[in-house]
């Protein structure tokens, strides 16, 4: 095959390359945060600009969501050295959004990238088999035996001819042999440019920024800008360190996969050496699969963790109420006026949501038609009703039925009609899949910890589940759309005569416990949403009211009765055990006259200030405000204060205090020397830069790869000048006439 085939195909491999570095660099950045604390902690940052190391993570998780464009604005208030303050100033507003901008068109270069190497391949196998089609058979003039079968002498051909037997097997090989050639160009350019970059990352680094930034908005002032003190060069260092190893590894996993693949691929056909067949297809499967399995785990993702630790913080003791026994598998309890869990069973426990699965499906449509939804109409075509299975909850829909949206809501929400989820999720995105996709997103943007959708509707799908916490804040959403509470306290609603229908659809609500005539009944309750499952896997929403107190309660896991049962006794629990508790009237710690102002005391430092009135806690019953731990935060102006309450380490609320004077006695930060001017950076040696720079294994493996390839390429070019001599030698013979 003529060489420049070979350069086609290097390079169209170079674009595959090219994709996955970028990704690589962005799985990197963005996909375990766990990363950023363990560098945090390595590097001090915390204690550099005087944050909590959990205030610390919440203002970089909201970063890294605003430079992948899932968050509008990157402005976010922190507690900065006892200050609550806006985290980043002007100056890092405008260059993080040159970074965002930076890393958008990458990911967008990437994408590109990878549309024309998978265009690219079809043109080129196309041409490779054309070719194979063309030479099989033909011997080359390098083998002994070649001889014309007309005129008995040796004939030359266009190029090496294929040994493999199959054209499936050729091609396979002729891609095998150009990534491993792009593979060995990047190892060798990754390798050169990493040592490179080693001996003086600053003067490097700088000389990224002046390429990929028309401004000077990267030069950071430790002295004014954090941005700076939370990522400084030894971060940066240590983040490029890890995407080149990351990537080197990844380049590495793709050589091993596409050998061991292609010699499969070849024992399977001449059925012979299938011990090493087996072996090799062993190892593309464990290659292929670890990585895969690994990475669905929901305790390694940071939503996760993050949601666990504030349920560990919940009190389980006096002066917590000790809480009902239930039989259900998980429950939560949140009073949603202050946002507060008050209980939690194995919230995060992975369960199947069954019916729930519907309140994401009402969710997304609301987005798109709750302004609209009772003129927006939904058309059912064929393809929506044959979506509903046999035993799926319907309302008797037919093929081309025109209902409103606002109708297919209540169809939904009230009797849980598999029908209109297939509707509305179609009125949404016209491909289910799509639907699913879109159902996915919008968890991961709310941060759920342990949810996986598959359907729109409520039919259990292997891989599908959620748990008590993830619906709990789902629910949060709907009942911020008063035409979904509208909808949800219904008990009955009619459908009028369609399109295709004359008589009218009469439909129930599922929930109990909003009928009198109910043993269940309950008139503290305002609406919710069952999830019809098994014996023992049914679940239930439910939001309630009395007085000031609002309560979300959400139950899975459950019996048919269960479910109402331990509802019950969390809904008591709640509203019996907790009230709010106004703390400008009953906080008696600090002194109040008849003006309402009083003096805090911190430290040997006096405050005048007067309480919000309107600040209250939610409180167990019989517990003292007076009782509770609190901290004190300044503002930057000092023209406001925060005092925040805990029982134990779980944050209760907090109270602002205005009209605070004087300020605070100002603490110095250790970023700044006794003068006032900035610390000098630490000088390195070239040397000391490369040891600091990478790990100590790094240089010598990168060593050890380039020296391998050398000698491939010696290897390679010496049987290239072998075969080479052999065919002038073969001309020879033809021109002399022997």
């Amino acid at each position: 095959m003529k060489k420049w085939k070979y350069v086609l195909g290097t390079a169209m491999m170079l674009l595959l390359l090219l994709a996955l570095l970028i990704g690589v660099i962005e799985n990197s950045i963005f996909g375990n945060r766990d990363f950023y604390r363990e560098q945090y902690e390595k590097i001090g940052v915390a204690e550099d600009v005087r944050m909590e190391m959990d205030d610390l993570m919440l203002v970089t998780d909201h970063m890294l969501d605003y430079l992948q464009d899932n968050v509008s604005t990157l402005g976010i208030m922190a507690v900065v050295d006892g200050e609550y303050r806006p985290f980043f100033n002007e100056r890092e507003t405008l260059h993080m959004e040159d970074v965002k901008n930076l890393n958008l068109g990458a990911k967008l270069f990437g994408e590109i990238c990878l549309w024309i190497f998978l265009i690219s391949c079809m043109g080129y196998t196309t041409m490779l088999v054309r070719y194979y089609r063309k030479v099989k058979g033909i011997k080359t003039p390098a083998d002994p035996d070649y001889m014309d079968p007309a005129s008995k002498a040796p004939v030359e051909t266009n190029g090496p001819v294929p040994k493999e037997e199959t054209t499936g097997l050729f091609v396979f090989a002729v891609y095998r042999r150009t990534l491993i050639f792009a593979i060995l160009f990047l190892l060798l350019v990754v390798g050169l440019g990493a040592a490179i970059v080693a001996s003086d990352f600053t003067h490097y680094w700088t000389i990224f920024h002046k390429i990929f930034f028309t401004n000077d908005l990267w030069l950071l002032n430790p002295r004014t800008d954090l941005l700076i003190n939370i990522v400084p060069e030894e971060f940066f260092v240590a983040l490029v360190s890890r995407c080149a190893i990351r990537y080197v590894i990844a380049l590495i996993v793709l050589a091993v996969v596409a050998i061991g693949g292609y010699f499969v691929a070849l024992g399977i056909h001449k059925a012979k050496k299938k011990k090493a067949s087996a072996a090799a297809l062993m190892m593309a499967i464990a290659l292929a699969v670890v990585p895969a399995t690994s990475a669905s785990a929901g305790e390694n993702d940071a939503s996760y963790r993050e949601a666990q630790e504030l349920l560990s913080k919940i009190p389980t003791s006096a002066p917590w109420p000790e809480a009902p026994e239930l039989s259900s598998q998980s429950a939560i309890l949140i009073e949603e006026n202050s946002g507060k869990i008050l209980y939690q069973k194995n919230a995060l426990d992975a369960q199947e949501p069954a019916d729930l699965n519907k309140l994401m499906t009402a969710y997304l449509t609301l987005t798109r038609a709750a302004d609209t939804a009772r003129t927006d109409i939904v058309v059912y075509p064929q393809s929506v009703i044959y979506m509903v299975k046999k035993g799926d909850t319907h309302i008797g829909l037919k093929t081309n039925e025109v209902l409103t949206v606002y109708d297919s809501l209540c169809g939904l929400l009230l009797p849980s009609a598999d029908d209109c989820a297939a509707g509305l999720s179609h009125f949404v995105n016209a491909k289910n899949e799509d639907f699913v996709s879109a159902m996915n997103m919008s968890a991961m943007l709310m941060n759920f910890a342990n949810t996986n959708y598959k359907a729109a509707g409520g039919r259990p799908v292997e891989g599908q589940y959620s748990c008590a916490y993830d619906v709990a804040k789902l629910y949060e959403e709907l009942l911020t759309y008063p035409i979904f509470v509208e909808i949800s306290r219904k008990t009955t609603y009619t459908i009028e005569p369609t399109n295709i229908t004359n008589e009218k659809r009469p439909m129930k609500n599922k929930h109990r416990m909003l009928f009198k005539d109910d043993a269940y009944y309950d008139a503290r309750v305002v609406c919710g949403k069952n999830g019809r499952g098994t014996d023992h896997d049914n679940s239930l929403v439910t939001y309630a009211r009395s007085g000031d107190v609002s309560l979300l309660c959400v139950v899975m896991g459950a019996d048919a009765d269960g479910q109402y049962t331990d509802t019950k006794k969390l809904l008591d629990y709640g509203f019996n055990e907790f009230e709010n508790v106004n703390i400008s009237a009953n906080d008696s710690r600090f002194y109040q006259g008849a003006s309402d102002t009083g003096i805090l005391t911190a430290g040997s430092q006096l405050q005048f200030y007067r309480f919000d009135a309107k600040a209250s806690l939610l409180l167990p019953k019989n517990t003292s405000v007076n009782d509770l731990t609190t901290t004190v935060i300044r503002s930057m102006n000092s023209s406001y204060s925060l005092i925040r309450y805990y029982i134990g380490d779980y944050f209760l609320g907090e109270a602002e205090v205005i009209e605070a004077s004087p300020a605070l006695a100002d603490v110095k930060s250790p970023l700044f020397e006794e003068n006032g001017g900035m610390l000098p950076y630490k000088a390195l040696t070239p040397m000391e830069r490369a040891k600091e720079g990478l790990p100590w294994y790094l240089i010598p493996a990168i060593t050890a790869g380039v020296l391998l390839i050398i000698i491939f390429i010696c290897a390679y070019n010496s049987k290239t000048n072998k075969r080479r001599r052999r065919h002038r030698r073969t001309k020879i013979v033809k021109n002399i006439g022997i």
